[in-house]
């Protein structure tokens, strides 16, 4: 398994500085790799799209393949996500909301290496409609799900051979402080669609409590 993020940007590449050292933590704990993108892979496309083209080639190598967005970040590892996936999907995301069927958000997955995973992400890079809409590939994910949607609104849903194949993760790991959407004991928080200064501010203090949790994990184990 790997956990991979991107970041093009001073902004992004500020978070991302923030958050890698958490995930690199997470990663060594858990015997995964990890690897961290500051170039963009294609330039005619808004930079969340290379999202996409970074898991598709990564699970060409790897069994699973977990991305994080840069403003994303562990506050501790205390849980291994391996043992929250199931056999019956292949692909994981945390639903906006708790709503069933899934709504997921895109800022973090774990894919599986499955030809359905493949013909997944290639039906989400077709959504050519998508490509300049706010939320990019996130939008591209409720349509090929079946949804019809204005933004968070949902007007009409239509299951189709894709619908069942994202499973769904505890909201513990993709807690997101701009909706309310938090976990009472989050693994992960998301500063996604709040102002930078927010963002940094937020993962900072999350960075803290992370050195915080780990040397007191690593004390209990010595004692």
């Amino acid at each position: 398994m790997i956990i991979c993020s991107s970041a093009t940007g001073k902004v992004h590449e500020t978070e991302l500085r923030i958050m890698r050292p958490t995930v690199e933590a997470y990663a060594k704990k858990y015997n995964m790799d990890t690897i961290f993108f500051k170039e963009r892979f294609d330039s005619s496309r808004p930079a969340s799209w290379d999202k996409i083209i970074i898991l598709y080639n990564l699970l060409k190598n790897y069994d699973r393949v977990m991305w994080i967005d840069s403003d994303a970040i562990f506050l501790d590892t205390r849980l291994d996500i391996r043992t929250e996936l199931d056999e019956d999907h292949v692909m994981f995301m945390v639903t906006h909301y708790g709503r069933s069927p899934i709504w997921p958000n895109a800022g973090l997955i774990v894919a599986k290496k499955d030809e359905k995973t493949f013909d997944l992400l290639n039906k989400i890079w077709n959504e050519t409609d998508a490509i300049n809409h706010p939320w990019w590939e996130q939008q591209a994910f409720f349509s090929v799900l079946g949804y019809e949607n204005s933004y968070h609104h949902i007007i009409a849903y239509h299951p189709n051979q894709y619908s069942n194949l994202i499973g769904s993760l505890d909201l513990k790991w993709n807690s997101r402080p701009i909706d309310g959407d938090i976990s009472e004991d989050p693994m992960i928080m998301h500063y996604g669609g709040l102002p930078h200064e927010k963002r940094i501010s937020g993962m900072a203090a999350c960075y803290r409590i992370f050195k915080i949790r780990t040397r007191r994990d690593k004390y209990r184990r010595k004692n």
